[in-house]
């Protein structure tokens, strides 16, 4: 027992709260502090345990019932309210049965509903199977209430089943509209909504500062979560915060913030100024608007959230983005005219040791040859052809002897000729120029304090760089996960450390270790892609899962004809949204190359399914639309339900006809980490499409206990569940 308890809530307990006549509202809100006391059962029918959980409760609030749970931490979490008639015959269900969460009006709200203007189906994509009818039907006085626009009235008073009502509702101009209407008219399984995240209530708002956005609420963290901020408010950085996907490194990392904002008033600074720095354009949108809802309003307002390429353009503003070598078939062109300049010099003065250089790295790629100029001799900041020889290459999988070293050496400085000759530069090189003139011009303004997201996809040298625009290493925080590395081949986190602190030990490393993202099938799917392969990575202890298991597994679609997906595909994801009443922006389609996406996106616009291809870069649109991606652009997002396509493809240069061994595993390597952070960004549901049979080494993991294995006929998309074994591969 503790002597006060927090109060936090779902969203979903927040729509219901709104959807309330005020005087209800006020009533609930008026009654909390009884839970803040004590919300275990007293004997009374007041506070009643739910048979069917271990830690779900039922509190009679007048006519309504609330639906909450007691956490280990003196946390009461607010699940969702109830309608005193439901409620009691959910009460009545069995056992094995699911309980679903149904808000019932206010009697003063019933009402006849109005006849349609416009038909409610029209322009909808054909249901895969009948729709089923709405436990309830909408109410004039609720639509006003919770703000629905006049427009939407007609059409949603006069839904009958579920789909009619998920078209237009997804149409409506705020997700948390959408959800609301959805909420009202279907309810929420109890299950669900024991996985959602909390937000903790400040204890002094009134309820119309909650539902108006006035009151601050936080997120509910977890132990480990609460550990790394604790360290951070109390000790010294620079810290590193590692966790794997799902266990909240973004925001731990926001919210970072606000502790060292504690710490420098205590020191007597107010003027303060913080750089929040990420990967993409995507990610950068999340993390703003994030820092809104994390911050306080004076943290908010001095945290400035940028790209590393957007920092380093502002650094260097004399460098046009055009200059930039971007395109791969740009890169491979300079590196094939470095190659002659460097090897088939007319007047060399060693001709026979240009030849001699020149053989020794004719059997690797060019693509091999250019990352290692970019990643170890640029990324790295190596100055001398001696600190090249004696640099750790850990991470690429092909040795280089000495002469092999040099010989690439000579590429590098022949290539750094060409560019300056054409004004170009490398995306790395202008990172390094940014460095240079940080460290030499003291005018350059510095941040109070800098933290990285993604920093697993950051070389030394932008390391580098962003210790060099914090003031104080003590408030320098950087957070990533070595396993979802897809960009670089040669991280490693004892990199990064000597990178920002050569004097080992003042590097202090926080581990987040809770899974709040996948359910725990997902997760453990996720894991056993993962190590499917010797070296597969990712062989550290798996965090514990915040979400409860005995959900169904993820599912993979075995295709005896791999054509078939582009049928397979709409249908499923049609099935998938009926079942689950998910707006079409809930749902996600990844595959591995562009030119696959753009198919994709053919293939469910021909099944008039509303799609939208995310760039690289782009910022998720809050269209009703199916995302569709790369493996890589989807890198730090997460949809509800996530569909990935795994063809029978190698990469290069593992698709080449006689290919480099070492690089042919590294490239492997590199993209089953992609694949592998593509199937996590799945939050409750997750389908992966493959060919039956098939020769790639992609596919090894997508079989097992892990996986709910479903095999595709050559003419049937309605075949039954097979087994594993029964597979013919």
């Amino acid at each position: 027992m503790c002597e006060h308890y927090r109060i936090a809530m779902t969203e979903s307990f927040g729509r219901s709260l709104s959807a309330l006549a005020g005087k209800n509202q006020e009533l609930i809100w008026r009654r909390l502090p009884e839970l803040r006391a004590n919300p275990h059962p007293d004997g009374s029918q007041h506070k009643l345990r739910l048979e069917q959980f271990d830690d779900v409760y039922r509190w009679r609030v007048g006519k309504y019932r609330v639906f909450y749970r007691i956490g280990s931490d003196c946390l009461v979490t607010l699940l969702g309210i109830e309608h005193r008639k439901e409620a009691y015959r959910q009460d009545a269900l069995p056992l094995e049965q699911g309980l679903t969460v149904l808000l019932e009006p206010d009697e003063d709200d019933l009402s006849t509903p109005a006849q349609p203007e416009t038909d409610a189906t029209d322009g909808a994509v054909p249901p895969s199977q009948p729709s089923r009818p709405l436990p309830r039907l909408l109410t004039e006085q609720e639509l006003k209430r919770i703000g629905v626009p006049p427009q939407f009235h007609q059409r949603l008073l006069a839904c009958t089943t579920e789909d009619e009502l998920l078209q237009i509702a997804e149409q409506l101009p705020d997700e948390q509209l959408t959800n609301l209407v959805l909420d009202l008219a279907c309810g929420r399984d109890l299950d669900d909504l024991l996985d959602d995240p909390a937000y903790v209530i400040d204890e002094t708002a009134s309820v119309q500062d909650l539902l108006s956005g006035r009151a601050r609420i936080e997120l509910a963290l977890d132990s480990s979560q609460r550990e790394v901020l604790r360290t951070i408010a109390e000790q010294d950085g620079p810290f590193i915060i590692t966790g794997a996907a799902g266990t909240g490194k973004t925001l731990v990392a926001v919210r970072a913030l606000e502790e060292i904002a504690r710490r420098l008033q205590a020191e007597g600074v107010t003027d303060f100024r913080f750089l929040f720095v990420t990967y993409t354009r995507t990610l950068t949108e999340f993390v703003r608007t994030l820092t809104h809802s994390a911050l306080s309003l004076s943290v908010h307002r001095v945290t400035t959230v940028h790209t590393l390429d957007k920092l380093v353009h502002e650094l260097c503003p004399d460098i046009p983005r055009d200059a930039i070598v971007r395109t791969h078939q740009a890169q491979k062109l300079v590196l094939e005219q470095a190659r002659k300049n460097a090897f088939e010099r007319l007047l060399s003065p060693d001709a026979q040791r240009d030849r001699r250089l020149a053989a020794s790295i004719k059997g690797i790629t060019a693509d091999y040859l250019f990352r290692e100029i970019t990643e170890v001799i640029i990324g790295r900041g190596l100055t001398s052809l001696d600190a090249y020889l004696e640099a750790d290459r850990s991470g690429r999988r092909r040795p280089l002897n000495r002469t092999q070293r040099e010989a690439i050496w000579a590429l590098y400085e022949a290539l750094t000729d060409i560019l300056r000759a054409e004004g170009l530069f490398l995306r790395e090189e202008l990172r390094q120029l940014a460095l240079d003139q940080v460290q030499n011009d003291p005018e350059i303004p510095r941040y109070h304090a800098v933290v990285v997201d993604e920093v697993q996809d950051l070389t030394p040298v932008a390391v580098r760089l962003l210790h060099a625009l914090c003031r104080d290493p003590r408030y320098l925080v950087l957070a990533g996960d070595e396993h979802q590395t897809i960009h670089l081949r040669t991280f490693s986190w004892r990199s990064i450390e000597q990178a920002i602190s050569p004097c080992d030990g003042t590097v202090k490393r926080l581990a987040l270790q809770v899974n709040h993202r996948c359910p725990p099938e997902i997760a453990a799917a996720v894991r056993a892609y993962r190590l499917a392969l010797p070296n597969g990575g990712g062989r550290t202890a798996p965090p514990s899962d915040r979400k409860r298991a005995g959900r169904a597994r993820p599912t993979v679609l075995a295709l005896a004809r791999w054509e078939r997906w582009q049928q397979v595909l709409p249908d499923e994801l049609l099935r998938l949204r009926q079942a689950h009443r998910l707006p079409w922006d809930h749902c996600a389609v990844l595959a591995p190359r562009n030119d696959d996406v753009r198919e994709v996106e053919l293939a469910l616009r021909s099944q008039h399914i509303p799609t939208e291809i995310v760039e690289h870069g782009k910022p998720l649109s809050p269209a009703a639309t199916v995302k569709v991606l790369t493996w890589h652009n989807a890198k730090g997002l997460e949809f509800p339900a996530v569909f990935v396509l795994f063809p029978d493809w190698e990469p290069p240069p593992a698709s080449f006809t006689d290919p480099p061994a070492e690089e042919a595993e590294e490239s492997i390597h590199a993209w089953r980490q992609a694949a592998a952070v593509a199937l996590g960004r799945a939050s409750r549901h997750l389908t992966v499409l493959r060919p039956a049979s098939g020769s790639s080494a992609l596919l090894a993991g997508l079989d097992g206990d892990p996986w709910e294995i479903q095999f595709i006929e050559a003419g049937d998309e309605s075949e039954p569940d097979t087994t594993w074994d029964e597979l013919p591969f």
